[in-house]
C-alpha cells in the first residue's frame, strides 16, 4: 500500500489501472488492484476469522471508552483507537472451532498511560439498574489534580451493549452507572479509568484501566 500527497494524479479514488485509490483515515493512499481475489476457507484461516470478528464486534460496544481511553497512544499514528483495543487484546479472544470464541473479560484492556490510576473497589451490584463503585480519593497522588476525570465501564456481553459512566474526579467516594431496564438479569463486566480534564495541566494524560469485577444487573 503506497501513502500518496498531492500531484497530478491526486486524489485518486477506485481502480486507475491496476492501482485502486482510497481514503484510509486521513490518508490518501494506492494499492495494488487484485482481481482474483483468494478466500481460503482452511480450520486456521476461519479460525483467525473468527476471533477478529468477536474482537471487531466488543471494539465496537467499547467505542465510548476507547476512544479516550487509547487516543493518546493513537494520535498521531494512523491507527484508530478501536483498531488499537484490536491489537492490545487480541491474545485475550481465543478460539479452538470456527464460530466459537471465548474471551478473557478480566484481562481486557480499554486505557493505556502512564498517568496516576484510581483506587477503586470491585463494582457491586445490590441496587436495581444500577453499577455502584467506592472509590478511595486520589487527589495527592503524585501528578494527580483535583479536576482529573474518573469515569467507568459497564457492558453487558450477552447484548454486546456498553455504557459509559458519567465524569466524575478523583474525591467522588462512590461513582455510578444507571443501566437501562433492559439489562435487568443479564450480567455484566466493569472497567475504570482516569484521565487529565481538557484545558488542565494533566489534559492528553490517561491511567491503565483497571478491571473491577462482573455481577448480574437488578
Amino acid at each position: 500500500m503506497a501513502i500518496y500527497f498531492a500531484g497530478y494524479l491526486s486524489p485518486v479514488r477506485n481502480k486507475l489501472g491496476n492501482a485502486v485509490g482510497r481514503k484510509w483515515r486521513t490518508l490518501d493512499v494506492l494499492a495494488v488492484y487484485n482481481g482474483r481475489p483468494r478466500n481460503p476457507r482452511t480450520n486456521s484461516q476461519q479460525i483467525v476469522r473468527s476471533r477478529f470478528a468477536s474482537a471487531a464486534s466488543t471494539a465496537r460496544a467499547f467505542d465510548s471508552a476507547v476512544k479516550i481511553g487509547f487516543k493518546p497512544i493513537c494520535d498521531g499514528t494512523p491507527i484508530p483507537e478501536r483498531s488499537m483495543f484490536i491489537k492490545k487484546n487480541w491474545e485475550h479472544f481465543t478460539c479452538d472451532t470456527p464460530g466459537s470464541v471465548t474471551v478473557e473479560w478480566s484481562s481486557l484492556v480499554i486505557s493505556e498511560g502512564s498517568f496516576a490510576a484510581p483506587v477503586l473497589a470491585n463494582a457491586t451490584f445490590t441496587n436495581p439498574l444500577e453499577v455502584d463503585v467506592a472509590q478511595t480519593e486520589t487527589t495527592s497522588a503524585e501528578g494527580a489534580l483535583a479536576t482529573d476525570i474518573v469515569r467507568l465501564f459497564v457492558y453487558a456481553p450477552e447484548a454486546n451493549a456498553g455504557i459509559l459512566g458519567e465524569a466524575e474526579d478523583r474525591a467522588t467516594s462512590t461513582l455510578k452507572v444507571m443501566v437501562p431496564s433492559q439489562m435487568v438479569g443479564l450480567r455484566v463486566h466493569v472497567w475504570g479509568f482516569c484521565y487529565g480534564a481538557s484545558g488542565s495541566a494533566n489534559a492528553g494524560k490517561v491511567s491503565n484501566s483497571l478491571y473491577l469485577g462482573s455481577g448480574s444487573i437488578q
